[in-house]
């Protein structure tokens, strides 16, 4: 069977904290990328993957993730982004119905953009 592959903009541009969950199911090989763009001086954010089983992330479970060439994940499964400008990536473990980003400020505005990259069958 052949494969393509999807690519899945989660945070466009996300300068706040939020959530987002979006639909992985025919996705596997998962992999996140994330661009994290400080504007401000003490710009600064966190990222923590979640995998769940509902479009609203009703239950979640952290994400086993593994840095690809850069990036640390601290013992709880946060992403600490605090450089002036990082590009990172993460490879995901199994399959998932869906996966949910939580983008959280905790300095001045940083832009986050984030995409889920995967194989899909078509």
């Amino acid at each position: 069977m052949a494969k393509r592959v999807c690519v899945i903009p989660v945070h466009v541009d996300a300068v706040a904290t939020g959530q987002v969950t979006v639909n992985t199911s025919s996705l596997s090989d998962i992999s996140i990328i994330t661009i994290y763009d400080e504007t401000a001086a003490g710009g600064a954010g966190n990222m923590t993957f979640y995998g769940c089983l509902d479009s609203v992330a009703t239950n979640v479970y952290l994400l086993g993730v593994r840095p690809m060439l850069t990036g640390t994940v601290d013992a709880d499964a946060v992403i600490q982004y605090t450089a002036d400008n990082t590009y990172t990536g993460y490879m995901i473990d199994g399959v998932h119905q869906y996966i949910s980003l939580l983008w959280t400020e905790t300095g001045d505005t940083a832009h986050m953009y984030s995409y889920v990259v995967g194989l899909e069958d078509i």
